[in-house]
C-alpha cells in the first residue's frame, strides 16, 4: 500500500494498493464498486494499470479512500466491548447495511474481521477486492465447510459466509477467541464436526438475551438453515425469532 494523491481533490486522503499478481484479484467486483459511495464501506476511487519504474513492469493498482480511526482489533486490544447495545448498534447494524449493498452488487466480501474494520465517527469496512474471497481470512471466522479447505480452494462462497463472520465478530467482542486458538486448527475442526459450532461456542456461557436469536441463527452447522442477510436485517430491525439451540451432530443409523 502507498500513499496516494487525488489531483482533482487535494484534500482527500487516499491510498493505493499495488497488486502483485500472485493471486487473482477480483476485477468484476472492482468494476462494480468503482466510484460507489456508502457510509460503511471504503470508497474505491479508481483502478488501472500503472508502470512502476522501480520494478520495470506494469501492475494493476487500486486507489481507495484512506480509512480513518483505529482498526477494531486495536480498540479491543485496549478494552473489550461487552455492552450488548454497542455491539448491535455500532458494529452489527452498520455491517448489516454494508452487506445489503454488497448483495445489491452481487459481491461477497470474504474478509470481515477486526483487522479489516475501522471506527472513528462511524464503522467502515475495509477492502475485499485485492484477493479471492477468504484467502487471508482468519480461519476461525469461516464456517467449518470453508475452514476445512485450502485457502485457494474455498471458492466464491455466498452471502452467508459474511453473515457468519459477523456472528463470530460479535462473539469475539464479548468473549474473545483465545480459548479456540488453544486448539490446533485440525483439532478445532474435529471438535466442531463432533459437537457443532454452537455447542463449542456456548459451552459454560450464557449468551445475552438480546443476542441469543442472533447466535442461534448464525451458528448453525447446516448451511441451508444458517442465517443470511435477510434474516440478519430482520433481527437488526427488531424482529424476534423463536429459535431453539442447534443440536450437535448425530451418527448415521
Amino acid at each position: 500500500a502507498f500513499e496516494a494523491t487525488d489531483n482533482t481533490n487535494p484534500g482527500r486522503e487516499a491510498y493505493a494498493l499495488v497488486l502483485e499478481g500472485n493471486f487473482n484479484y477480483r476485477m468484476t467486483s472492482i468494476e462494480r464498486l468503482n466510484g460507489w459511495q456508502h457510509p460503511h464501506i471504503l470508497t474505491l476511487l479508481g483502478h488501472g494499470s500503472v508502470y512502476l519504474t522501480s520494478q520495470n513492469k506494469a501492475h494493476q493498482v487500486i486507489v481507495f479512500d484512506r480509512p480513518h480511526g483505529p482498526s477494531l482489533s486495536e480498540i479491543v486490544a485496549i478494552k473489550r466491548i461487552t455492552q450488548e447495545h454497542i455491539i448491535k448498534d455500532v458494529i452489527i447494524e452498520p455491517l448489516s447495511k454494508a452487506l445489503g449493498m454488497f448483495k445489491e452488487k452481487g459481491i461477497q466480501h470474504g474478509c470481515i474481521n477486526p483487522k479489516n474494520i475501522f471506527i472513528k465517527d462511524t464503522l467502515v469496512l475495509g477492502e475485499c477486492v485485492s484477493e479471492p474471497p477468504g484467502l487471508s481470512q482468519d480461519y476461525i471466522y469461516e464456517p467449518v465447510e470453508r475452514m476445512m479447505c485450502d485457502p485457494l480452494s474455498k471458492g466464491i462462497g455466498n452471502e452467508k459466509i459474511d453473515v457468519y463472520a459477523i456472528g463470530i465478530l460479535a462473539y469475539d467482542m464479548v468473549y474473545g477467541l483465545d480459548h479456540l486458538r488453544r486448539f490446533p486448527k485440525e483439532a478445532l475442526i474435529e471438535k466442531i464436526l463432533n459437537e457443532g459450532i454452537y455447542n463449542v461456542l456456548a459451552r459454560n456461557r450464557d449468551f445475552p438475551d438480546g443476542l441469543q436469536d442472533f447466535f442461534r441463527g448464525i451458528f448453525c452447522d447446516n448451511p441451508a438453515e444458517r442465517w443470511g442477510i435477510e434474516q440478519l436485517h430482520l433481527w437488526v430491525n427488531g424482529k424476534r425469532f423463536n429459535m431453539i439451540n442447534p443440536s450437535g451432530s448425530h451418527d448415521a443409523v
